[in-house]
């Protein structure tokens, strides 16, 4: 435990190597309340995020000595994100959103996957992950995510198969299309055995 202001970091968390960008869990120390730290290489204004549901906006930036953290608050019940299909369907809802918004998450990892009563949501969009952000390079880390969770959607097997080619609504679209129904076997009548 690493006082940090008026927080109280856990751990770190995984994330992308070599980004100037580090994760840690913590605590709110007047409040208990969850709160998930981005250290940064200096201090940035808060990005202006989109309001959406699947995204977790950060609430303030501070500085300790020489690090810059970005505070994101995380509900109480807030748990990583383990279920692929829901963290698809929330994960895509948020990037669409931030695409809209002419955001891309450069740092997408399972560390920035949250679930919260049955929805994921997204953090540490619009801080500098390093590199040239791509919103197809955030889809093919999506992709790698949903296989290390257990699968990728069969609906999302594109994302995997051919890169580049959905954007983050129509792959969201393509979660929304139901599966198309078994068609059952022929009968075989007694004429043909």
């Amino acid at each position: 435990m690493k006082p940090l202001g008026p927080y109280v970091a856990a751990r770190d968390l995984p994330g992308r190597t070599n980004s100037p960008v580090r994760t840690l869990r913590a605590t709110d120390r007047l409040t208990g309340m969850p709160v998930l730290l981005h250290a940064l290489p200096d201090p940035l204004p808060v990005p202006d995020l989109p309001e959406h549901p699947h995204v977790l906006r950060p609430a303030d930036c501070f500085q300790v000595g020489t690090e810059a953290l970005m505070v994101t608050e995380l509900p109480l019940q807030a748990r990583p994100a383990q279920d692929p299909e829901l963290t698809a369907r929330g994960a895509l809802a948020a990037l669409a959103a931030l695409h809209d918004r002419g955001v891309v998450h450069g740092g997408l990892s399972a560390s920035q996957l949250w679930s919260v009563d049955g929805e994921v949501r997204l953090a540490g969009a619009g801080l500098p992950w390093g590199g040239e952000a791509r919103p197809q390079a955030a889809l093919s880390a999506l992709a790698v995510i949903l296989h290390e969770m257990g699968g990728v959607p069969d609906a999302l097997r594109p994302l995997l198969e051919a890169p580049g080619h959905l954007d983050a609504r129509a792959a969201l679209r393509l979660l929304s299309v139901p599966a198309p129904a078994a068609r059952p076997a022929p009968a075989v009548s007694p004429v043909d055995t």
